[in-house]
């Protein structure tokens, strides 16, 4: 019963991280662009990581597919192992770049320009609102980031994703009073 027990809330948390993540990114045109940038800026990351230790990246990737699996069947299926190819792309990444410098700065630009493009472009201009981890940051959240942003299906008791492409009104203080 613990392990049953144990599994539901994890599923729960997962849930509730998925309706956040899915209420501040509405606007089909943001979630899209999310789905590009999230995994790029999880990559960068992960090429970083792997100057401290090459092997890293795959040990984090299997760690994480493997905590995705049970936690929206049927689509984290695909979801976890989906993570490795994150790895994979790590490696033939790190593998093309000449120094431990380049790669640094590979990953640091590639970082910098996916939050460039998620906040001011996604968030501020198509969706008119505030990246959910002003709301509420957890270390679910920030684990999970390319699951939750890859997840736009299954809808079921969690609801489905409204994919009108209608934008949000701006709320909080980066409204500046342009777009009501």
């Amino acid at each position: 019963m613990a392990v049953g027990d144990a599994l539901a809330r994890l599923r729960a948390a997962y849930a509730s991280e998925l309706r956040l993540y899915r209420a501040h990114h509405a606007c089909r045109a943001n979630w899209l662009l999310h789905a590009a940038c999230v995994p790029l800026e999880w990559a960068a990351c992960l090429l970083a990581l792997a100057q401290l230790a090459p092997r890293a990246p795959w040990l984090a990737q299997l760690a994480l597919g493997a905590y995705v699996l049970p936690l929206h069947p049927p689509i984290s299926v695909a979801l976890g192992p989906a993570q490795l190819a994150l790895a994979a792309l790590v490696d033939a990444l790190g593998a093309a770049l000449p120094s431990t410098r380049a790669r640094l700065a590979v990953a640091l630009c590639a970082w910098c320009g996916s939050w460039l493009l998620q906040v001011p472009v996604g968030h501020w201009l198509l969706e008119r609102n505030q990246p959910a981890m002003v709301t509420r940051l957890t270390l679910n959240s920030a684990i999970l980031a390319v699951p939750l942003a890859w997840d736009w299906g299954g809808g079921g008791p969690r609801g489905e994703p409204s994919l009108r492409g209608e934008p949000q009104r701006a709320r909080g203080c980066w409204n500046f009073g342009c777009w009501n």
